[in-house]
């Protein structure tokens, strides 16, 4: 299964698939989902990219960032990922600082918001991920941990949804 995330992931980030990458795509998505939630499956991508490489890569793959409109499906995803990650999400507030929204158009649940507007330098961790600890944060669009922060150095991957109703 590596070795097709691999692939896939170079396919990618090379341009446009073709139709046996297509195909290739097509079989990496039945055989590695690993979470399924109401009508949507999640996949964590091991990968060090910036959230647009991700975002795009996601779109690549025919899905998009993940988008958790509550609490319990960001809680139910974390608890069945197989390790603590810390995973870019479709969450952002590029467009008007400190009103964060996913990627779908939703806004963010007052109750969600973590970590997303403490510390410093806000103007721009414009970008939202999942910390080890569950919650959620913001980095800037590369990923590298705030400055006066502890943690992983680099977000180290990103979270694929589809929904498959």
């Amino acid at each position: 299964m590596f070795l097709c995330i691999a692939a896939l992931t170079a396919a990618c980030a090379n341009g446009p698939l073709s139709d046996q990458g297509r195909a290739d795509r097509e079989i990496w998505r039945a055989e590695s989902i690993r979470i399924t939630y109401r009508g949507h499956n999640y996949q964590h991508i091991d990968n060090v990219v910036s959230w647009e490489t991700a975002r795009r890569l996601a779109e690549d793959a025919g899905g998009y960032l993940a988008c958790f409109e509550t609490r319990e499906e960001l809680e139910y995803v974390q608890a069945h990922l197989p390790r603590r990650l810390t995973s870019w999400v479709g969450l952002t507030d590029a467009e008007s600082e400190g009103n964060w929204k996913w990627i779908n158009g939703v806004e963010l649940a007052p109750s969600m918001m973590g970590y997303l507007e403490r510390g410093i330098d806000l103007g721009y961790r414009d970008y939202g991920h999942i910390m080890l600890q569950g919650e959620l944060s913001s980095r800037g669009e590369e990923g590298s941990l705030p400055r006066g922060w502890r943690g992983k150095n680099q977000v180290e991957g990103y979270l694929v949804e589809w929904d498959t109703r």
